[in-house]
């Protein structure tokens, strides 16, 4: 398991949250920990089975912009 920590831009809420949480999920990825206050995300996953990028992408299709 990799451990990944993301800064994420335009998080202003509880339900952004969720959708971040929710996009993750769909991803594979259990138990994401997102923080709209801070702007981070954090969670583990099995970069045998995801790429990196797949996880960004899917975070930006949320219409929020992912800092490296």
């Amino acid at each position: 398991m990799t451990k990944l920590k993301l800064n994420v831009e335009g998080m202003t809420c509880h339900a952004c949250e969720m959708l971040i949480g929710d996009a993750l999920t769909d991803l594979g990825i259990k138990n994401p920990k997102v923080d709209q206050k801070s702007g981070i995300v954090e969670f583990d996953y099995d970069d045998s089975k995801l790429d990196k990028l797949d996880i960004v992408n899917a975070i930006k299709k949320e219409n929020f912009k992912v800092r490296r």
